[in-house]
């Protein structure tokens, strides 16, 4: 039963973290189109459009990314999970966990504004 598991692991970590990739790039892609569109219409226009809902968006992607990523360090944890894998996991874990964090308050505080 634990090689079926093993297996399953092997077969499904990979997918969890092209999911996140797939976010975060696909975050990127639109922030990128929608800077150029904001520099577009500024450079027509005296006033200034914000970035906040721009960089919003992508922030809540970035952390939907993170977590993916995170997901798949877990499970893969699961399958090997010996003393150096529990400690690496734990780094991995502060480490996004942090950047989350922060990703999450800019993103907060940028929908304050906007409300």
């Amino acid at each position: 039963m634990h090689e079926l598991i093993v297996i399953f692991i092997n077969f499904s970590v990979p997918i969890l973290e092209a999911i996140g990739v797939g976010l975060i790039i696909w975050g990127s892609m639109i922030a990128i189109f929608r800077l150029l569109k904001i520099e577009f219409k500024n450079s027509f226009n005296d006033k200034l459009i914000p970035w906040q809902r721009v960089r919003t968006n992508f922030g809540q992607k970035m952390v939907l990314g993170l977590e993916f990523f995170l997901a798949g360090d877990i499970v893969t944890t699961i399958a090997d999970p010996s003393s150096d894998a529990l400690v690496q996991l734990g780094l991995i874990v502060v480490i996004r966990t942090v950047l989350s964090y922060f990703l999450v308050q800019e993103v907060a505080k940028y929908k304050e504004k906007d409300a």
